[in-house]
């Protein structure tokens, strides 16, 4: 008894096409595996939200994930922020540019610029929040926005 195994192709789907779709799959597993910098020390963003109005910042999100996003506030300020994730994919902590036009809740550096760290602890539905000056770290990292 024989037994005939059918082969199919797909038309246009050659051996170049499946290395770059295979190359494309790795770099986008890669992306997610490890925080990527600059060779200026910025950190390299993996996820641009600039472009989205009023996004809703996930709390559980992919592991190692820096989300860019844009605000402007009702004076005309226009603000970056990056929200960095852990290895598990939980918020850790989030860059901003400014004040979020509230000067008075933010007196840090020379626009505003500070940071906010989330500290999970297990059986809490959200994090504990602290807001913070931004460190040399935080600077040289995101001297980009800053």
């Amino acid at each position: 008894m024989r037994i005939f195994i059918e082969r199919t192709q797909v038309y246009g789907f050659g051996k170049s096409v499946a290395q770059k779709a295979r190359w494309k799959a790795e770099k986008a597993l890669d992306k997610y595996a490890q925080y990527h910098y600059n060779k200026n020390g910025n950190i390299i963003v993996t996820d641009d939200w600039k472009e989205k109005n009023k996004p809703t910042i996930p709390q559980k999100y992919k592991p190692y994930a820096v989300i860019e996003t844009k605000t402007t506030d009702k004076n005309g300020n226009v603000q970056i922020d990056r929200s960095y994730y852990d290895e598990n994919g939980a918020l850790k902590k989030q860059v901003h540019s400014g004040n979020h036009g509230k000067p008075k809740m933010h007196p840090y550096g020379q626009y505003g610029e500070h940071k906010h760290k989330y500290t999970w602890i297990d059986g809490q539905k959200h994090p504990d929040r602290t807001t913070e000056e931004l460190d040399a770290f935080d600077k040289k990292e995101n001297s980009d926005i800053i």
